[in-house]
């Protein structure tokens, strides 16, 4: 029976033995091309980014999750060579792949992101920030909690127990924020990550890469690392999306926008390799992701004889093979194993005698054959039990043996965060509970401003390159208008956010120049002025959580700006004139028009008009620093109307109001449009020409939207002013020097497709294209796998829809 036990458990280490080797292989192949004069660069699949800033949790196996580098069966009571492993894979796929030496010169380039994983890091970046601060937040209440605990606690019969139970969730609250998983530290690890420029999207640095591959060669990535650029490669390359976008269905357990995004990286990839074969130059995408992996493995290119998997992905374990990854550099040369090609060396000893001969090979074993193949391994693993009764405990204490090395780097690794941890919490002296709690709420502020720094710092870094939506596609519509705040005092400030606007994702700055007009913005209203900066870019980037904490930290630096100013204190940190430029009001406008976006309850909208009454109190509180208040007051009112109009359509979209309340919208809707008149009519006054153009489009966008919403009228006799505001928005979303700084949204399309089809009696011709736009914007929504932003656009596109086809289908 122990016989039987035996051979089981060391067949399935040999069956991982022979999955690893057949993963190891391709990574062979890499290092064989390269000795032959060729050129292996790197991309990283999103996943691989989340296993570098999280090894603890997607290393090991748990509960079916995660094991990205659990190797043999023995590893499942040892998470912490997974973990190890991990840390150690991805450091070195970080850090050293796309590292080399050219004519005694080394070259560090980075990491390629394909089409879709670029946003995709960006995405897990935002939401590691919002829950960060989120974290801080929870932290900040609980901490409030044990304050109002120990004013009461000391008249407590059981006091002593109290306090220490004060004391302990207090120590906790702290060790929290310095977990190396909490959402924090993953935050500055990807902001140390991007800082690094270790990442970079392929469309941006064809220039780079071409200068790393010589003269001879260079004309060929430059052209290969291009997007799409004329009708005939745009097709193809959508052909090859859709075959890849089946493939991966059917492997993929998990539809949705993660096939879209991979289908359109797997898509860049093989354009990119079918472009450089003839020049020797490969371009592996390294990705854990075993149901992408089965799916190319189904998939031989044109021209090639071995599967697309073999070509050009790597499992984050295929580099095993590499030697540094086992010998840290750091150990001494007494600690370390030595050798060159010692995974590859130890795996081929370890399988020679059972794959010969007749045996099953690396690839029958590494898919865990069933049948007669498992059954001769069986026979086979058999014998050798027979002759060492011990195999199996060789085989993992080799295994051990050559993980120890990588264990003992990580666990050195993971002490200096504790004994950093440990220096941190040995400030706070817990007997003096009241001041100990203070430190920790000065912790809590600390670790909320590091993190944030790290992000804005990163932005700026990365050149608004990585880390700006507008990079997803060619065409891409924005999904709503960043707001219309006023730089009047902040004209540096005002001048780059629209530059940045208008250039659409195509950045045009030198090295160091976001750096130098950052500064400038600075200079002229301190760090408010930066941060209301970001926050309207965030905005225009459809980062709206994002910008909303920004506006708010804009608003809470503006309350320090004031505080300052009311004590009249000597401190200069700030220089006067520059307080004196801050008044809040345009970061409380902004929060507002962002926290509505956001809103997922009648009660959100509520705190969107909050703000908007901060704003309104900063606007009569300074309105003497304004050369026109009134602008502002119709942005203001412009704004209210959005929020009623959100509101409206929150109620009729997602509470399925009977026929009473139903009524009562409608009745409210046509109120609202009499006040959109108004509204877009004060808007062509303002004197700022970009906040005229945004308020007013935005004003006719939501009178359109009410017009809709009252259904009894579609199909009646409509006013003049109907047909001049249809008129007026088309000409605003659709003129040629507009559409550069004002680009058209999802919102905006359709809702130009509605006024033109109700108000403007389009002739037969027109009413055909009109139709086949419909069809088209249809068919993008249907398709469409990211969420939409408002929880309601979805129903309320469709009814634009009808209402649309409901007005081309009247008799001309």
């Amino acid at each position: 029976m122990m016989i039987d036990t035996d051979v089981q458990e060391l067949t399935d280490h040999i069956v991982a033995a022979a999955r690893l080797r057949t993963e190891i292989a391709p990574f062979e192949s890499d290092m064989t091309l390269t000795r032959d004069g060729g050129t292996v660069f790197y991309a990283v699949d999103t996943n691989i980014v989340l296993l570098f800033l999280d090894p603890k949790d997607r290393g090991p196996l748990r509960d079916g999750l995660g094991g990205f580098t659990h190797i043999f069966p023995s590893d499942s009571g040892e998470e912490g060579i997974a973990e190890a492993l991990a840390a150690a894979l991805t450091r070195y796929i970080i850090y050293r792949t796309n590292t080399f030496v050219r004519d005694d010169q080394a070259i560090s380039l980075p990491l390629l992101l394909l089409d879709g994983h670029d946003a995709e890091v960006r995405h897990a970046y935002d939401r590691f920030i919002v829950r960060s601060e989120g974290d801080v937040e929870q932290a900040r209440t609980q901490l409030n909690l044990l304050k109002d605990e120990l004013e009461w606690a000391v008249a407590a019969e059981n006091v002593s127990e109290r306090v220490e139970r004060i004391k302990s969730s207090a120590r906790t609250l702290l060790e929290r924020l310095y977990f190396d998983n909490s959402h924090g530290a993953l935050a500055r690890k990807m902001g140390s990550l991007l800082s690094g420029g270790r990442l970079a999207r392929l469309s941006v640095v064809g220039e780079r890469f071409a200068q790393a591959v010589g003269l001879e060669r260079s004309q060929a990535i430059r052209q290969a690392f291009l997007p799409a650029h004329d009708l005939m490669a745009s097709v193809e390359e959508n052909r090859l999306r859709f075959e890849w976008d089946r493939r991966l269905r059917a492997y993929k357990k998990v539809q949705g926008k993660s096939v879209a995004i991979d289908a359109g990286a797997l898509t860049r990839l093989e354009i990119v390799n079918s472009k450089l074969r003839e020049h020797k130059i490969r371009i592996c995408l390294i990705t854990a992701d075993s149901s992408m992996i089965s799916a190319c493995s189904s998939y031989v290119p044109e021209g090639t004889d071995t599967d697309f998997s073999q070509l050009y992905l790597r499992h984050p374990r295929a580099f095993l093979a590499a030697d540094e990854v086992l010998t840290p550099a750091n150990l001494s040369a007494a600690k370390q194993i030595g050798g060159n090609g010692i995974m590859i060396n130890w795996l081929d000893t370890l399988l020679a005698d059972l794959t010969s001969d007749n045996g099953p090979s690396l690839d029958e074993l590494g898919s865990r054959a069933a049948g007669d193949n498992r059954s001769l391994l069986k026979e086979r693993v058999q014998q050798v039990v027979s002759i060492d009764n011990n195999a199996i405990g060789t085989l993992v204490t080799d295994w051990s043996a050559h993980t120890q090395a990588i264990q003992a780097e990580h666990a050195a690794t993971s002490n200096l965060a504790q004994e950093e941890l440990q220096r941190t919490i040995g400030q706070v002296n817990f007997d003096q509970l009241d001041a100990a709690l203070d430190l920790v709420q000065l912790a809590l502020s600390k670790e909320s401003e590091k993190t944030w720094d790290d992000y804005y710092r990163a932005v700026v870094r990365t050149g608004f390159d990585l880390l700006h939506a507008q990079s997803e596609g060619p065409g891409r519509r924005r999904r709503r208008m960043a707001p219309a705040v006023n730089f009047q005092s902040f004209t540096h400030a005002r001048d780059f956010v629209r530059e940045v606007i208008a250039a659409r994702g195509v950045m045009r700055f030198g090295p160091g120049e976001i750096e130098e007009r950052l500064a400038l913005i600075e200079a002229q209203g301190g760090s408010y002025a930066v941060l209301l900066a970001y926050a309207v870019l965030f905005a225009d980037d459809g980062r709206w959580h994002v910008a909303l904490l920004t506006a708010k930290r804009a608003m809470a630096v503006h309350q320090i700006y004031d505080r300052h100013k009311k004590a009249q204190d000597g401190d200069t940190f700030v220089p006067e004139a520059v307080r004196n430029r801050v008044s809040g009001r345009e970061a409380c406008y902004c929060a507002a028009v962002a926290q509505r976006m956001m809103a997922r309850s009648l009660g959100d909208f509520d705190k969107s008009h909050e703000y908007l009454k901060r704003a309104r109190d900063a606007l009569r509180a300074r309105d003497n620093h304004l050369s026109s208040p009134q602008d502002t007051e119709t942005r203001f009112r412009a704004e209210e109307l959005a929020c009623s109009t959100s509101r409206l359509l929150f109620q009729r979209y997602r509470l399925k109001p009977d026929t009473e309340a139903l009524a009562r919208l409608v009745v409210e809707a046509r109120r609202l449009q009499l006040l959109a008149f108004e509204i877009a009519a004060q808007a062509r006054d303002i004197s700022d020409e970009w906040s005229r153009l945004v308020v007013e489009r935005s004003a006719l966008a939501n009178l359109f939207t009410l017009h809709a919403l009252d259904e009894s009228q579609v199909g009646q006799s409509w006013d003049e002013t109907f047909v001049q505001a249809a008129r007026r928005f088309l000409e605003l979303t659709r003129s040629e020097n507009l559409t550069g700084a004002f680009p058209e949204t999802d919102l905006s399309k359709i809702i130009g497709i509605f006024a033109e089809a109700r108000f403007s009696n389009p002739d037969r011709n027109r009413r055909r294209l009109l139709s086949r736009d419909l069809f088209i914007f249809e068919n993008e929504m249907m398709h469409d796998d990211n969420a939409p932003l408002m929880p309601y656009d979805h129903a309320r596109y469709k009814d634009l829809i009808s209402l649309s086809r409901r007005a081309l289908d009247r008799e001309v």
